[in-house]
This record gives structure tokens, C-alpha cells and sequence, in this order.
């Protein structure tokens, strides 16, 4: 038996443009002033945030956006699903300065090996914000990625920390990744590691 922490001290935003890379494309079905990011960096897990410019963006239909909306799927034939924006002024998020689109992404927090047994006893995540809540999801992933299970959280400002006393156990090569609406989050795993 091995007791072992695996942590995480915060979770910040992808940032989705740099002001002069083609990261964007228009739709060609969502209409003229939406745009799908055309880089597979997002990796296949939706975000839970999404921003412009600072501004939180409303989550809407991916076939008709409105203005300071986005969207999660497919309306292009990209055989993947990807990330869709509407900006409040139509534009093209490549016109933006660096950084001007961001969203959350998931952080592999552990990844089990072929040469050890890994037994997972619990999940501590704080909250360090004063005033914003956060929505957490947690996955748990196989070697190919596929999701066996996603656990969706949400930790207040004020009811920080949240425990979870688990017994799981990974398989060789399983992953536990972990998505925050904010960056102001930690987690740390306790497990039991055996050769």
C-alpha cells in the first residue's frame, strides 16, 4: 500500500485567439456572423465557460447564435464537435487582440499505469473565490478517452471546501479530469497506489 495526493492549484482559461492566426471560420449553416474554432487544440469535452472581451457568453442553439452566444456540436460536417461563437459586434474573433476568446478546459488531475493498481479514497476541491461560484465537472475517462462517468458539482463561494469520500478504482491507463467555470478552484485526490 502507497498513500499518494495527486493536486491541482487552479484552472485557467484557453485562450482561443491571438490576433493574427486563422483559429476561426465561418459557418457555412449558423448563419454569417457565427464562427466555428477550426483547431483541434479544444480537445472533445465542452467547455462549461465560455467568454468574450471578459464578458461571459450565454450558451445557445448551435444552428441560430445570437449575439454574445455560444454553442457546443457540429452543423459543418467537421465530424467533430467544436466550439461555435457569436461576438457582440459580429466580427471575427481573429480581428480580436490576443486572448479576447477564451473558455475552460479539462485538466488531467491523475492518469493510472500499467504497473500499478490505483484505488481512489476521496476528492477535496476548495473554492477560493469571494464572490463567484463555481461549476466543477469531473470525468472519468478510459485509455482511449471514451467518458465512463461525469460527476457536475457546484461549489458556492461560501460553502468551500467539498469532500467526497469515494472508493474507485482505476483501470491501467484510466484518467481523472477535472473542468472549473472559474480559476480560483484546487483539488487534491487521495488514493491508495500498489505495485
Amino acid at each position: 500500500m502507497a498513500l499518494k495526493n495527486w493536486s491541482k492549484n487552479g484552472f485557467p482559461y484557453m485562450s482561443l485567439n491571438d490576433g493574427s492566426s486563422d483559429f476561426w471560420t465561418v459557418s457555412s449553416v449558423s448563419g454569417t456572423h457565427t464562427y466555428y474554432y477550426n483547431q483541434t487544440n479544444i480537445g472533445d469535452v465542452e467547455p462549461i465557460y465560455v467568454s468574450a472581451s471578459g464578458v461571459e457568453l450565454t450558451k445557445g442553439s448551435v444552428d441560430s447564435l445570437s449575439a454574445l452566444e455560444y454553442a457546443w456540436g457540429d452543423v459543418d460536417s467537421l465530424n467533430r464537435d467544436t466550439l461555435y461563437v457569436r461576438l457582440s459586434d459580429d466580427s471575427d474573433p481573429d480581428v480580436k487582440p490576443n486572448g479576447y476568446v477564451k473558455c475552460s478546459k479539462p485538466y488531467s488531475i491523475m492518469t493510472g499505469s500499467a504497473s500499478a493498481e490505483v484505488v481512489i479514497l476521496s476528492f477535496i476541491i476548495s473554492n477560493f473565490s469571494e464572490h463567484l461560484d463555481s461549476t466543477i465537472w469531473i470525468y472519468h475517462k478510459d485509455s482511449g478517452g471514451d467518458v465512463y462517468f461525469k460527476w457536475v458539482i457546484i461549489i458556492n463561494s461560501a460553502s468551500s471546501p467539498f469532500v467526497l469520500d469515494s472508493r474507485i478504482c482505476l483501470n491501467n491507463s484510466d484518467s481523472i479530469e477535472i473542468q472549473s467555470s472559474i480559476n480560483d478552484v484546487c483539488v487534491m485526490i487521495s488514493g491508495d497506489e500498489t505495485s
